[in-house]
């Protein structure tokens, strides 16, 4: 059977439960849009499709309103109003079988998001990140390779994932990232100094992210590949380092991948970067 609560930083958790004066009686998740992309492949007798999902997702909830001991309808209305202004920003959590899903929603109006005919309710959310994910993050040290500058085979040496591969100015150091999830993820990476001038790479699906940033020991450099930011310190905009000519905002596939954290100019101390990301499902 499933359970349902909602959650926002300010007023925590709200479980929508009969003891709680709220019965659901229907629920209407639905999936982001489909976009076709493809491309015709005449040499290849064939065609490459690139179809995707983009867009928002939407969950409907109606059900009742019913006193309880300690609150009346009204208060129990109240209880769930809070949490559908148009400013709020809570999660929705799906658990089903032991397994818990969260999503980001939102209301586009309030007056439009709560609809009470005597006791019962209908509640329209926009959930802009259009997946569910699991709650629990995954995360992974990637180390630091010394030299950008190839040696022999061009790269990446794309193969065998436990092969050396080697560079004029050091070995490769990689990281195999795991992507649990159903669906492609955007990580959050934050980098630590010292380090002048920032490549990450995911070397499996051959996606680079450059940035000419300029850290210190123990300053740190936050990139969120989901909402294409960059910052340094939490505080100093990053973003017009960008190189875009030769940039992507990659994101993570399904399964493992090699990822590489790297730089243009020889470093002083030992760099590192951490990068975080939720598993996404449907």
């Amino acid at each position: 059977m499933a359970e349902f609560s909602i959650y926002d930083s300010t007023l925590g958790w709200l479980e929508l439960t009969q003891a709680n004066g709220i019965l659901i009686e229907k629920f209407e998740p639905t999936m982001p849009e489909v976009r076709s992309v493809i491309g015709e492949r005449p040499s290849g007798h064939g065609m490459d499709d690139e179809t995707r999902f983009f867009g928002n997702s939407n969950i409907g909830l109606s059900g009742k309103f019913i006193a309880t001991p300690s609150k009346t309808i009204t208060e129990v209305a109240d209880s769930l109003k809070r949490y559908l202004l148009p400013n709020k920003r809570p999660v929705f959590r799906w658990e089903r079988d032991g397994v818990i899903k969260d999503i980001d929603v939102r209301v586009e109006k309030s007056d439009q998001s709560l609809f009470i005919v005597v006791d019962d309710f209908h509640v329209e959310w926009v959930c802009p990140a259009g997946f569910w994910r699991y709650p629990e993050q995954s995360s992974v040290v990637i180390p630091y390779s010394d030299s950008v500058t190839l040696g022999g085979d061009p790269w990446p040496w794309l193969g065998d994932s436990n092969a050396v591969i080697q560079f004029a100015g050091g070995t490769a150091a990689v990281i195999e990232a795991e992507n649990t999830g159903m669906v492609d993820a955007a990580p959050v990476i934050a980098v630590y100094g010292p380090i002048n001038g920032v490549t990450l790479r995911n070397v499996t699906t051959d996606k680079t992210f450059k940035i000419a940033a300029t850290l210190l020991a123990d300053h740190v450099l936050v990139i969120d590949m989901y909402n294409h930011t960059a910052t340094i310190d939490g505080n100093q905009n990053a973003y017009m380092l960008v190189d875009f000519a030769s940039s992507e905002w990659w994101t993570l596939v399904p399964g493992t991948q090699d990822i590489m954290l790297m730089s243009d100019n020889a470093q002083n101390g030992t760099p590192f970067a951490v990068m975080t990301h939720h598993n996404l499902t449907i």
